[in-house]
């Protein structure tokens, strides 16, 4: 299944290299996810005072602009991939989102975490247990972390010694099939030391 999940993710950041190029189909394909990220938006109560983090933002930072748009909060995206980050940077513009969307390099096993609200880590990152540790170590207590999983096959498990799973939402394909979903996490009050 950890193959299946590979070409599925490159799939992804192929389609979405393809899909800048032409600013409509972006939108479309924006617009795709727009009941998802608004329900993960309700879910963690995002609201225009909340500072978010989304790591894994693609060349299209879709869920960033979205949730943008939504609740005009403040969102800071970060891809560890040069090329995703520039495309995404033109992507903001394009759509005249740049007050409230800031696209930067960063890799999630070391990006700054603090002072976020709300910390949104897309599907395809990895390593996920490297990435979840750091945010376990560094973020603020009280930070809520939206993970995003898939539904089947194998995925890598929440560390409920560190992290409570508060709420969860469904993705639904065309509001019928449901492939993915989102967990709402919260850190435990744990030590820096036993994590």
């Amino acid at each position: 299944m950890l193959k299946i999940k590979n070409v599925v993710d490159c799939a992804f950041r192929l389609a979405e290299s393809a899909l800048t190029r032409v600013t409509q189909f972006a939108d479309l394909y924006t617009g795709y996810y727009q009941h998802m990220i608004r329900d993960e938006s309700s879910m963690a109560r995002i609201s225009s005072s909340t500072s978010v983090l989304h790591i894994g933002c693609g060349a299209i930072p879709n869920t960033a602009v979205t949730l943008a748009r939504l609740t005009e909060a403040k969102v800071i995206a970060v891809d560890n991939d040069p090329d995703a980050v520039k495309k995404a940077i033109c992507y903001v513009k394009q759509v005249h989102m740049q007050k409230h969307v800031h696209i930067k390099t960063g890799d999630g096993m070391a990006y700054p975490v603090r002072n976020f609200g709300v910390i949104i880590i897309s599907l395809g990152v990895e390593p996920i247990e490297k990435v979840l540790r750091h945010i376990a170590i560094s973020a603020d207590p009280n930070t809520k972390i939206i993970y995003r999983q898939t539904r089947y096959g194998k995925h890598t498990p929440i560390p409920r010694d560190i992290f409570v799973v508060k709420h969860r939402v469904k993705h639904h394909m065309f509001r019928i099939f449901s492939f993915t979903e989102a967990l709402l996490l919260v850190k435990r009050d744990v030590s820096e030391k036993n994590i």
